[in-house]
Parts: structure tokens; sequence; C-alpha cells
């Protein structure tokens, strides 16, 4: 029979602003060194997920409210291997299995380090949309396998922020009936600039397939534009000197 978790002690910094986690480590500095060391290790077999949260808690370190309600029942994993991984992997694996089982891992208060897991299916999966924590770009690419709520502002150089939401629209939508919480995308009222808000793995996607279409113009469009600019110049310049030729005939009539 197992025994509803309310509380566990877990850590997961990147979720957290800058000064909570210095706070963090300023007060558990001596707690924490040896996390940053040791390997973080999950044997082969059978694990509930609620085991896993605490023990990828005890690796970690910080606060994070579970309900149990929140938890699917019998909820398991099995591997068939044992996974050995740093703490950036202990927080990208946690993330995706419980992901795997509908749940969602979102900040409820960033200045205590209080995570909470959310059911992503259950009535209040509309709070993960709501608990996305802004990154950069830079930040969300260097964790491209992190599943947490996240939104982003992405500028653009060559290509309309309008045109591309248009066009990238139907590649980037998700199925809230699938995983909960689809990629929104949408422009930030300008022509610069595109917000994405979903979860990290999808927004790091997101951003890659936009790269690939912020580029400049090909080499032969620059080529005829750059043709088409040298006859205005020829053009503007022949009528200069028409203008003149005009001007000086004017005057001579008057004469």
């Amino acid at each position: 029979m197992k025994t509803p978790i309310a509380l566990l002690l877990f850590a997961f910094p990147l979720l957290l602003t800058p000064e909570a986690v210095s706070q963090s480590r300023t007060t558990e500095g001596a707690k924490a060194a040896p996390t940053e060391t040791r390997p973080f290790v999950l044997p082969a077999g059978n694990i509930a997920v609620a085991d896993l949260i605490a023990h990828c808690s005890d690796y970690l370190g910080c606060n994070i409210i579970v309900s149990p309600q929140s938890l699917p029942e019998a909820a398991a994993i099995t591997l068939q291997h044992r996974i050995e991984t740093d703490r950036d992997g202990c927080e990208d694996l946690l993330a995706a299995l419980l992901s795997r089982n509908h749940l969602a891992l979102t900040v409820l208060n960033a200045e205590l380090n209080i995570l909470e897991v959310i059911n992503l299916l259950g009535p209040r999966g509309r709070e993960i949309a709501a608990r996305a924590v802004w990154k950069t770009p830079e930040q969300i690419l260097a964790r491209p396998q992190l599943k947490v709520p996240v939104i982003t502002t992405v500028e653009l150089e060559h290509i309309n922020a309008q045109l591309a939401n248009n066009a990238l629209r139907p590649f980037l939508a998700g199925n809230p009936s699938t995983n909960g919480m689809p990629l929104m995308i949408g422009n930030a009222g300008n022509k610069r600039n595109l917000v994405l808000r979903g979860m990290q793995d999808q927004v790091a996607a997101a951003i890659k397939l936009i790269a690939t279409s912020d580029v400049p113009p090909p080499e032969v469009e620059r080529d005829e534009l750059s043709h088409l600019a040298n006859q205005l110049r020829q053009l503007d310049k022949r009528i200069s000197q028409l203008e003149q030729q005009l001007a000086k005939l004017t005057k001579a009539n008057d004469r």
C-alpha cells in the first residue's frame, strides 16, 4: 500500500530566479556541494512515480508539493537498464518521466524554492501554462530535452513576424488532447518578435525550426534586386540628363 506523498524535497534551479538559486546555494552550501560531484543513479527495474520523485529529491534537495490525487493510480515505470547521469540529467529524466505519466513540474513559489507537480489532464491542467517561466532562447536551447513549461521571445532578422506566425502555426501547434499543453505561437505586436509558450523541449524544437526559416534571401533573388536597383539608378541618371537638356531648350526659347 502506497503512502501518499504531500511534500518532498527536490531541486530544480533552472526553473527558479537567479536570486532564489543564489539564496538556496548560500543557505544549503554544505549540503548541496556533494550533489554536484556524485552521479545520480537510477537502478534497473520497476519504480513507482512517487518513489521516483522521492529518489530524485534525495539527490537534488529542494521542496516540491505533490497531491496524491495528481498521481495516476498504480503509476510505475520499468527500466531495463541502470541509468547514471549528472544533476542536469537527473532534472531532465524526472521531468520526462513525469510527462510520460501526464504530469508536469511547475514553479509554485520561486522565492521560497517550492515546486509542484500538476496533472496535465486534470482539473488544474490550465495552471501549468500560467506558471510558464520566462527564459531566453539561449537558455532553452542549452537544455533542449527538458520538459517544463516556459515562455520566450524570438527576435527575427530577415522575415516578418506576422507572416512567420501564420506560416509556422500549422507545424508548431500541438494537440491539447494528447500532451495537455500545446505549443502556442504569436507575435509581440511588431514585425521582428515572435512569442513562444509551451514545454521547453517543444519550444527548443520550434526555435530551431524558426532559425531555418529566418535566413537572408537566396543569391538569385539578391542578384535580381541588385540588377533592378542598378537599372533604377541608370534611369534616374537619364531623367536628370533630360531635365538638364529641357532646361537649356527652355532658356534658349525665352531669348
